[in-house]
């Protein structure tokens, strides 16, 4: 989603330095993405110790809550960066006040996504346990991810 949406900025924002910092955002993003992917595939080890022997899971996992919570606070961060990034090329726009204003509310109104993101920590991580709460977890990543997708569609309905 945050790649995606990186993209869209530069095709409607084809200005050189903007340019640069969506670039400058979008390996920040897969930076982030890499050790959240391996730390996700080998906090435990044997890999399959969840699903063969969780009794002993605590014994050859890493603790996934305190991984948890970082790497969804790097995330908010993100989120928050690539939120505000558009928000200076909008205010610069030969359109009215109104227009421009509304134009970055739109654009604003990702935050909610962010939002979301703080209650998925909020209900899912507990300080001091191995794990979260994997329901919670679920039932959050799915309400930031819609979210997410109907923040980044926003910009495109007006002409709807």
């Amino acid at each position: 989603i945050k790649l995606s949406l990186l993209l869209f900025y530069r095709r409607i924002f084809p200005i050189q330095n903007f340019e640069k910092m969506v670039t400058i955002a979008a390996v920040i993003v897969i930076l982030w993405f890499i050790p959240g992917f391996l730390g996700e595939t080998f906090l435990c080890w044997p890999i399959d110790v969840m699903w063969t022997d969780f009794a002993h899971a605590a014994e050859k996992c890493g603790d996934y809550g305190l991984f948890f919570a970082i790497m969804i606070s790097f995330e908010i961060v993100i989120d928050f960066l690539i939120l505000v990034l558009p928000i200076a090329q909008v205010l610069q726009l030969q359109m009215s006040w109104n227009s421009r204003a509304t134009l970055a509310g739109i654009f604003m109104l990702g935050g909610f996504s962010i939002v979301t993101n703080i209650l998925r920590i909020a209900f899912s991580y507990r300080k001091g346990e191995q794990f979260i709460d994997l329901i919670q977890d679920m039932v959050w990543i799915n309400i930031h991810c819609a979210t997410a997708i109907l923040c980044i569609c926003l910009p495109t309905y007006r002409p709807l």
